[in-house]
């Protein structure tokens, strides 16, 4: 695979050619950034949501699910933490 770099980015720019990241990485920091965003404004727009039900809900997800090292699994749609064991 050929890797294409942003010259505009890199232009007057000091970077050894192996320092340069691929332009695929720069596009996905850009989709992320926009991702969260998206993600940022439904949960202001619903603010009563807790985060896994907003994420659920944001998404699409019909849920999202848990899985411990045993494999047990539980639903994360009543969670008010950001694990099971916080």
């Amino acid at each position: 695979m050929e890797i294409i770099y942003d010259e505009d980015y890199y232009r007057d720019r000091d970077f050894l050619d192996d320092e340069r990241p691929p332009v695929q990485v720069i596009h996905q920091q850009v989709k992320s950034e926009k991702l969260l965003e998206d993600f940022t404004q439904f949960c202001n727009r619903f603010p009563d949501l807790r985060f896994w039900q907003a994420l659920r809900s944001w998404s699409g997800a019909y849920a999202i699910m848990y899985k411990d090292h045993l494999n047990q699994e539980e639903d994360t749609f009543y969670w008010d933490k950001k694990s099971k064991n916080e």
